[in-house]
């Protein structure tokens, strides 16, 4: 006998289990993204969100009913030692700048210049391994103090913010009811297991991985990469399991990072289809010339996206009447735009900053452009499927072929090279027969991305069980469960 419909939305919200999402911000990340989507279209999680800092433009795309809190920051107490150090910080760098210009001075008076050349390349040496900024050119034959000092005095400061947060997150979980974290970014990840590890063994801790780490430490310097990749060593094998967007995320935590493999899952990035057509019908207001092609890259502008090689690639193609529109903010938009100006394409590469709805730009584009050099699973990638647009990316990982196949469902170009970028463009954009073929057979594509078996297959890894619960048979994401 069929249960009555308030029956079984009652069953369904005591079904569901009280989930921590725990994220540093809601900035305008692909990893972002896809808290809120986990969060707007949980059936079986009953999920709160814990940020370090309470910012970001996706706040406002958190749907109603989900807390938000945020850990806090500062410690409440510190140690004793602690509190002395604060005390006297301000004493100690005054007689370090002191006691500096004075040995300075006196080593200048004992040694000769060549002794001088010499302390100063292992200095320069030392800078590049502790990735501190380097002095300006005009300065490097004057022989200056430098500030490294000031990075191993901070070292303590750091280590008790992340044990204090670990505590604090702990703390939070169990006010909340919370028996599982799930965590994202690595800051956020390291906190989470040491929450576990240090504060409450019976937590249950999902970490997020969403970027190919050995990749992304390479563009560091040495001192960061120690840093980061031994702390990645000592602590993600502790949690309980490791989501990795991408199978080639999954095998460099494996070869490079002690992850055990069954410990990992490969859970891809939700692609809400049905939103993403519905909102990219909406009109686009700034219009351009039918007579030209238009190209659009969207993400932060960082220097890992290397939007210049798009610039580059654009000037390269000075035959072909384009338009290239990049949606996203960062900290490298004043450079792109000084490049643009300097490669005379000032009036063809628009910045149109962030956007909260990006698909409507890309569904009036002839191609979308993905010109990165590091990713792990591109989210614009399968966007741009859901709305039937080609694509032209860069082979910066194995979440791009595990979108687009082998140039099947759209160009592959090699990584870290404008005049590939350029030719693969100039492909999409002349060649008919072949951006007809990537329209349509996007839908096919992206269809096991779908929202759906998303969130059911990141719900199973989350609360460890394979079998749907009872009462949740016919809910589909984002139905209302309760």
């Amino acid at each position: 006998m069929t249960k009555p419909a308030r029956t079984q939305s009652a069953l369904r919200q005591s079904a569901r289990t009280k989930v921590l999402f725990f994220a540093p911000t809601l900035e305008t990340g692909g990893a972002e993204r896809v808290i809120v989507e986990y969060m707007n279209h949980a059936v079986r999680i009953d999920p709160v969100l814990a940020l370090q800092y309470r910012r970001g433009p996706l706040l406002a795309e958190i749907g109603p009913g989900i807390p938000v809190v945020r850990i806090e920051k500062k410690p409440r107490s510190l140690s004793r030692l602690h509190r002395w150090a604060r005390r006297h910080r301000r004493r100690w760098r005054v007689r370090m700048r002191a006691c500096s210009r004075a040995v300075r001075e006196r080593i200048k008076s004992l040694m000769t210049e060549e002794r001088i050349a010499v302390i100063q390349e292992w200095e320069f040496a030392v800078r590049d391994f502790l990735r501190l900024t380097p002095p300006p050119a005009a300065a490097e034959a004057e022989w200056a103090p430098r500030s490294g000092w000031k990075v191993w005095l901070d070292l303590p400061s750091w280590a008790l913010f992340l044990f204090h947060q670990a505590r604090m997150l702990a703390e939070e979980s169990r006010e909340q009811g919370a028996d599982t974290i799930v965590s994202f970014l690595p800051f956020t990840n390291a906190i989470a297991v040491l929450a576990k590890i240090r504060y409450r063994r019976d937590l249950r801790v999902v970490i997020n991985v969403h970027s190919n780490k050995s990749r992304l430490l390479a563009t560091l310097g040495a001192y960061e990469r120690f840093c980061i990749g031994n702390a990645m060593k000592l602590l993600y094998h502790r949690a309980d399991r490791v989501i990795a967007v991408s199978g080639g995320i999954r095998d460099d935590l494996v070869a490079h990072y002690r992850v055990p493999e069954k410990l990992v899952e490969v859970v891809h990035n939700p692609v809400a289809v049905d939103r993403i057509r519905a909102r990219g019908g909406e009109t686009v207001t700034d219009c351009f010339p039918s007579q030209e092609f238009t190209l659009v890259a969207v993400g932060r502008l960082v220097r890992l996206k290397a939007y210049h090689r798009l610039i580059e690639a654009v000037a390269e193609l000075g035959d072909l009447r384009i338009r290239v529109v990049l949606i996203g903010d960062g900290p490298e938009r004043d450079r792109l735009r000084r490049q643009a100006a300097d490669a005379g394409l000032s009036e063809r590469v628009h910045f149109f900053g962030y956007q909260t709805n990006p698909w409507k730009f890309m569904r009036t584009a002839d191609a979308l452009v993905l010109s990165s050099d590091v990713e792990g699973l591109p989210n614009v990638i399968g966007e741009a499927l859901a709305l039937g647009v080609p694509v032209v990316a860069t082979d910066c990982c194995r979440g791009v072929s595990e979108y687009l196949g082998d140039s099947e469902f759209g160009l592959i170009v090699p990584a870290g090279d404008s005049s590939a970028l350029a030719a693969g463009i100039r492909a999409v954009l002349t060649d008919r027969a072949m951006s007809d073929g990537f329209r349509a057979r996007a839908a096919a594509r992206i269809a096991p991305f779908d929202l759906g078996p998303a969130v059911r297959q990141f719900e199973s890894v989350v609360l460890g069980c394979e079998s749907v619960v009872p009462g949740f048979e016919n809910v589909v994401p984002g139905e209302e469960a309760s």
